[in-house]
């Protein structure tokens, strides 16, 4: 079914008919749930929401510290503190969105690439590193539940209180967001 409108949508613009808008995928749903064409409104729904979700910004939702890496999207245990000791490895999960899902072929891909930063409690920066890590991934549906799982591992600081921030930079568009966390080691 999504080829089929896929195409279809490239022959349209191949006429010279503009690409649908969102408001218009979203009327065809509408419409196409109303005539008991479920499959081809929840497909309607889908290139909206893909729609939305490119023109987003990037954004990392859920960021929270937690227990052990997720095993999936949306599965993760919350860590209750934000106490560590020396060496302790810190788990951050979160979810990206507003990434940019590039089209090649009859793939789809992201590439999103981290930094990172700690900062003691008198604001001075004690460690920096860019491209920290690297996350992407080729498949043949435009993925939008993304989970990272960002790890940590500090040695030697001293007890005390620390901002730990997290920069997420989209390779494919100009969109970059950060987030901090209050990490203390004992």
């Amino acid at each position: 079914m999504k080829t089929r409108s896929c195409l279809f949508f490239l022959s349209l613009m191949s006429l010279g008919f503009a690409a649908p808008d969102v408001n218009n995928l979203l009327d065809s749903a509408k419409t196409q749930y109303k005539n008991g064409e479920i499959r081809a409104a929840l497909e309607s729904v889908d290139q909206a929401k893909l729609m939305l979700f490119q023109a987003a910004p990037l954004a990392l939702e859920n960021f929270q510290l937690v227990k052990e890496p997720s095993t999936a999207y949306g599965v993760y245990q919350t860590r209750e503190s934000n106490v560590f000791k020396t060496g302790d490895t810190i788990y951050i999960y979160c979810e990206p969105i507003g990434y940019t899902i590039k089209e090649e072929g009859e793939n789809y891909n992201f590439k999103l690439t981290t930094d990172f930063s700690i900062s003691d409690d008198k604001n001075n920066v004690l460690a920096r590193q860019e491209d920290f890590a690297n996350f992407g991934l080729d498949s043949h549906e435009p993925n939008t539940e993304l989970m990272l799982n960002i790890n940590y591992k500090f040695t030697g600081a001293e007890p005390g209180t620390y901002f730990l921030q997290t920069t997420v930079r989209d390779q494919y568009s100009d969109k970059r967001t950060s987030k901090t966390i209050v990490v203390k080691f004992e």
